[in-house]
């Protein structure tokens, strides 16, 4: 949980999402300031896509962390969450995302993650479908982008090749399609 604008909201974390996100809604509700920055475009897993290129910039007070935490997040029309924090914000705060203990470390505080115990594959494979965002690559970030896919090849004995092209990304166990900038096939 955590509070902006003295409003208390459940605050989603995604270690799956690059950036961090607002809906519209919430901004409105809040009353916030909508900034114009550089556009991104967001791939859910659904295949649902929305650009966007507002931004609000937000104090975010968690509960039990005295500091408050400084935060730029997109505006989304479409966002199943009011709030969702991405890796940007993870990584800014030195958050430790602890899955074994099932707790999430922020200036030595630890907090319990709130959700189920075990999620089964089924399971796991809905909740990646309708939520996960995926960030279109801009050409510079292209390279790390395989870069890192054929890191993911060497590192997985299920996987014999990668194919990289423009449309969709097939994805294990069930190859559920999760579409992106670029069709990247990982094939057993």
């Amino acid at each position: 949980m955590g509070t902006i604008k003295n409003k208390e909201f459940e605050l989603r974390i995604d270690s799956g999402a690059t950036k961090s996100f607002i809906g519209k809604e919430t901004v409105k509700a809040l009353g916030l300031t909508v900034i114009e920055a550089a556009q991104i475009t967001n791939v859910f897993g659904n295949g649902h896509t929305e650009k966007t290129r507002e931004t609000v910039e937000v104090e975010i007070q968690l509960k039990g962390i005295q500091r408050l935490i400084k935060e730029n997040l997109y505006v989304l029309d479409h966002l199943p969450e009011a709030i969702l924090l991405g890796n940007e914000f993870l990584f800014n705060n030195e958050l430790l995302l602890d899955y074994k203990n099932r707790v999430v470390v922020i200036d030595e505080k630890v907090i319990p993650m709130i959700g189920k115990e075990t999620i089964n594959p089924d399971e796991m494979d809905r909740i990646l479908c309708e939520r996960l965002l995926c960030i279109e690559e801009t050409p510079e970030e292209e390279s790390q982008v395989r870069k890192e896919l054929k890191e993911y090849l060497r590192d997985n004995e299920k996987f014999k090749y990668i194919n990289i092209g423009e449309v969709e990304l097939f994805i294990d166990p069930k190859f559920k399609i999760i579409r992106l900038h670029h069709n990247i096939i990982l094939c057993p």
